[in-house]
């Protein structure tokens, strides 16, 4: 999944903002289908990715994370534009038991809108989509 995702991600940020093709909604249609649920000791990862059919540049993406031994959830909001990522900062990263691939804006701006369980909070230069393992990243 790792290149399956790190080509998805080059091929999305090969358009400008007013590239608006049916290409781009396709690799859209294929990423989101790619993106799921994503366990680790502690907790399990829910993610989706959408975005707007006539604006399909404009991502989404929503990370809900479940505690395993709490039920408790914790719902986080990422919205961005794709022509705001940079392909020469797509990064595979590793933390404990949990993998992402990570996405960074270029010129280090923070251009990525955050919302924790429906509160704005500071935007972000990067955004990441959790995999399962290395092979499936």
């Amino acid at each position: 999944m790792r290149q399956i995702a790190f080509t998805l991600f080059l091929s999305l940020l090969a358009y400008s903002a007013s590239a608006q093709s049916e290409t781009l909604r396709d690799q859209q249609k294929v990423l989101a289908g790619k993106i799921g649920e994503v366990e680790d000791s502690k907790s399990t990862y829910t993610q989706e990715w959408a975005y707007n059919e006539e604006v399909p540049y404009r991502v989404k993406l929503t990370v809900t994370e479940t505690d395993k031994k709490r039920g408790k959830s914790e719902t986080t909001e990422y919205r961005f534009n794709l022509a705001d990522l940079d392909e020469n900062l797509v990064r595979e990263e590793t933390s404990r038991d949990l993998k992402s691939i990570t996405a960074g804006v270029g010129g280090k701006q923070n251009m990525v809108e955050i919302f924790e369980d429906g509160e704005q909070q500071n935007y972000d230069d990067e955004v990441s989509i959790f995999v399962s393992d290395s092979q499936a990243a």
